[in-house]
């Protein structure tokens, strides 16, 4: 019998590529699933999300001007923040723009608004340079389709 290094290396890169396909498809199938993310695209829409689940309303912003996004009162009973506003920059350089990050979770069934502003803290006679609003719809335990308007 002869032997075919070549023929050996075929066979083992083609068990290597079907194992990555398999856990590649595993690692799809899992049962956590992302939280939904809200942005401008999604200003004055309506979205609809499940009873429980959390979700993230994330706005562009650069905080090193002053400028900071903040909510106004909003349905407690529907929805609540959960934790502290992040920040995630666009770049490494001191003073870059980037997204604010809020993290809510939809605790009962109704519909909330979520309305932010663009403004600095300490102006408080100054309009707003930017506002953003959108209306979750909160459904109880059904699975919900994608972001509707």
């Amino acid at each position: 019998m002869t032997h075919h290094p070549l023929k050996e290396q075929w066979h083992i890169v083609k068990k290597t590529i079907f194992a990555v396909f398999v856990i590649g498809c595993l690692a799809g199938c899992s049962t956590v699933a992302a939280e939904r993310v809200i942005s401008h695209v999604h200003n004055d829409a309506t979205v609809s999300v499940t009873r429980n689940e959390t979700f993230l309303v994330s706005l562009i912003g650069t905080p090193s001007t002053g400028y900071l996004w903040q909510f106004r009162k909003f349905n407690s009973s529907i929805l609540e923040q959960i934790g502290e506003t992040g920040f995630q920059s666009d770049s490494e350089l001191v003073g870059a723009s980037g997204r604010q990050i809020f993290r809510f979770r939809a605790k009962a069934p109704g519909q909330a608004k979520l309305s932010f502003f663009y403004a600095r803290p300490w102006e408080k006679a100054v309009e707003p340079l930017e506002e953003f609003a959108v209306m979750i719809r909160v459904i109880g335990g059904e699975k919900v389709p994608s972001f509707g308007r």
